[in-house]
């Protein structure tokens, strides 16, 4: 009989949609059509050069790009929906962008979010963080402004704040990714040195040196324009920030499976505190080293005991 694991998830078709006066690019997966699923979600915000009415700067860089190259939003198995939203105007609010979002989420099934930005788009995706700090798993901050314009009242650098004025910080769980370059410093060190503070291990900072270290080169982070993503060692494994992604994403509700057993051929385990758009991926192994997907199954909230029919 064969190894069973389980373990927890979520060329295309770019769609230019208005979302509340703001243009947005969205790729919706493959099956979308076929499934009732909530999917994982990527969200990106540009930089200052990208703001305005002009659609085709959303998918100029960022993932966005990456999908104009061809790639279907998929990473580890993971089937991302990939949006990118464009500002018409620089520094929007958070409560702007959260605006947008909710609106998104009515119209599709988006379960965990992803925020990435770059320049601009990673203040905005820092800032939002701190204004909604459950709405989303992860953040990468690419070459991004740091928020210095102060926090509930406090008149100084918001990761300031979070480190020596919380007396328990809201962002638990949260994981963060700030990329800066040699010759652009930014005060992303400083994010995430607030970040490791409370909860060691949940930030990661990248100094980086493409194009002679400056405020450029967005394809070496999420590809496009003929370059693949680039590959860094984030917690001692080499893989982009999509690959990032989906393993955030799939272990997103792993610590929360509390057994797991086989039973007349029949995979059987019991969960707690699922969330809206965590999905269980079923796999199977002969050797119990190499492992190969079989089926995703979502996960429904309130509901703890789950079951799938094994192969004979």
């Amino acid at each position: 009989m064969s190894l069973v694991a389980i373990s927890l998830c979520a060329k295309a078709q770019q769609t230019l949609i208005q979302v509340e006066g703001w243009n947005c690019y969205i790729q919706l997966p493959e099956d979308y059509g076929q499934t009732e699923t909530s999917y994982p979600t990527i969200i990106f915000l540009p930089g200052i050069g990208e703001v305005g009415t002009d659609a085709n700067k959303i998918i100029a860089n960022g993932p966005g790009a990456y999908v104009k190259q061809g790639w279907n939003g998929e990473a580890l198995g993971v089937k991302f929906i990939v949006i990118g939203l464009q500002p018409v105007n620089t520094w929007p609010s958070a409560a702007s962008v959260k605006q947008r979002i909710d609106n998104l989420r009515s119209r599709y099934r988006i379960g965990n979010i992803y925020l990435t930005g770059l320049s601009m788009g990673g203040w905005i995706v820092l800032n939002y963080s701190n204004k909604y700090p459950d709405e989303a798993k992860a953040i990468v901050s690419v070459e991004g402004v740091v928020p210095n314009d102060g926090y509930d009242g406090y008149p100084g650098p918001w990761y300031e704040y979070i480190r020596y004025y919380y007396e328990e910080p809201a962002l638990i769980g949260v994981k963060f990714i700030v990329f800066e370059q040699k010759n652009d410093l930014r005060g992303g060190r400083e994010v995430i040195n607030a970040v490791d503070y409370w909860y060691p291990g949940n930030g990661y900072y990248f100094l980086t040196t493409f194009g002679n270290g400056g405020h450029c080169c967005w394809n070496e982070f999420y590809g496009g324009q003929g370059k693949q993503p680039g590959i860094f060692n984030i917690g001692g494994i080499n893989q982009t920030i999509y690959d990032w992604f989906a393993r955030a994403n799939l272990k997103a509700l792993a610590r929360y499976i509390t057994k797991c057993f086989v039973k007349n051929n029949e995979l059987q385990w019991a969960c707690e505190n699922i969330m809206p758009g965590d999905i269980f991926r079923i796999e199977e192994s002969t050797d119990g080293i190499t492992f190969s997907s079989v089926c995703m199954l979502e996960a429904v909230p309130g509901v703890s005991s789950y079951n799938y029919k094994l192969s004979q």
